[in-house]
């Protein structure tokens, strides 16, 4: 249940406000980094600090509004990207259930073949019971 109040809340989001938290990992003016810090300025603004690597050595820069869209989601690693999909279809499938083509799929070729023949009986014994 928290998972789903989780994606509500992301998609509840403008698409044009790019927030970043604590601990995401990002690219700072193309390179590699993470947030360290998000601060609200007086003013309402939000400003962030990030930890990156600019090839000599980890840098930090602090206060930074994001307004020309110089900090980036950074792109998720196959790995990352694996177990978000997992994730997904596990809540989708705890939540909605399985749709007919996806348990059908996760049968073996002996259960499928099974399945088919058992609707193959059961639609001959209804003509039969027609006839």
């Amino acid at each position: 249940m928290e998972d789903l109040k989780k994606i509500q809340e992301f998609f509840s989001k403008p698409l044009n406000e790019a927030t970043f938290k604590v601990g995401d990992k990002v690219t700072y003016l193309g390179h590699p980094g993470v947030i360290t810090a998000v601060r609200k300025t007086s003013l309402g603004d939000t400003t962030y600090s990030v930890a990156y690597d600019k090839g000599f050595g980890r840098t930090k820069a602090s206060d930074i509004y994001n307004k020309g869209g110089e900090i980036k989601l950074a792109e998720a690693t196959k790995d990352e990207e694996t177990k978000f999909h997992t994730k997904l279809d596990k809540l989708v499938h705890d939540t909605f259930g399985k749709r007919k083509g996806e348990m059908e799929e996760g049968m073996g070729n002996k259960d499928r073949e099974q399945g088919l023949e058992e609707t193959l009986v059961k639609k001959v014994m209804e003509r039969l019971r027609k006839s």
